[in-house]
């Protein structure tokens, strides 16, 4: 979360220039940008700070339950709201991906895989499936597989004991915390995020963004601020 403890607006700008320096090509932002109050001047800078992300196929976003204000920062800084919808990804002369969202407390499945419905839909096409809470996960793959899976919300449990795993959970990732899981043919990958929540701590847990590089040499960052 940004806040002024453990997240404030230098590191979100160094974040920012790290991103870009890597060159993406796309980004996804899984919710939570904020934690406690904020003035409209901190509201302002940081549409600023999102609006220099740079990537060359899109931004992606879903919100966590207090982001209300995040949707705003979001859609002025580009991206697009996958919240039970979908979106299809173009690369040259490749086969285009999927990317689907889902809102996670109020999940429309049908329309987050409504590609499917479309008459000249590919059924083999790569899926990715995003999402903010990770227990999420269940529900979506008890609908349709898919092949790559990203959530947030977790922060991998704040506090991360070895041989203990996450122990600050919360309900909506409490089956799913730790920072990967391969579920029959789905690689799931869980940001542990920048910030910090109620106590601005952290142990054996480190901050991170994520790169991934996938199907014809996609470029992804995922990231997210809690």
């Amino acid at each position: 979360n940004y806040n002024k403890k453990t997240m404030n607006m230098n590191k979100v700008k160094k974040m920012i220039d790290k991103v870009n320096s890597i060159r993406p090509d796309i980004i996804i932002f899984t919710g939570n940008l904020i934690y406690g109050e904020t003035t409209i001047e901190e509201i302002t800078e940081l549409e600023e700070e999102f609006n220099r992300l740079e990537a060359t196929l899109g931004k992606y976003a879903v919100y966590g339950e207090d982001d209300d204000q995040t949707k705003i920062i979001m859609k002025n800084s580009g991206f697009i709201n996958l919240e039970n919808t979908y979106d299809l990804i173009y690369k040259d002369q490749y086969k285009p991906i999927l990317i689907t969202g889902i809102n996670s407390d109020y999940p429309d499945y049908d329309e987050m895989f409504g590609y499917f419905e479309s008459e000249n839909a590919n059924s083999d096409i790569f899926t990715i499936a995003i999402m903010h809470k990770p227990d999420s996960i269940d529900g979506i793959l008890d609908y349709r597989p898919v092949d790559l899976a990203m959530a947030g919300y977790s922060l991998n449990g704040l506090i991360h004991l070895p041989k203990v795993g996450g122990l600050l959970l919360k309900d909506g990732c409490r089956n799913y915390y730790d920072s990967y899981y391969k579920i029959d043919d789905t690689d799931f990958y869980i940001s542990s995020g920048l910030g910090t929540r109620e106590l601005p701590y952290r142990l054996f847990n480190h901050p991170s963004i994520n790169l991934y590089r996938i199907k014809w040499h996609l470029c992804v960052i995922f990231y997210l601020l809690s």
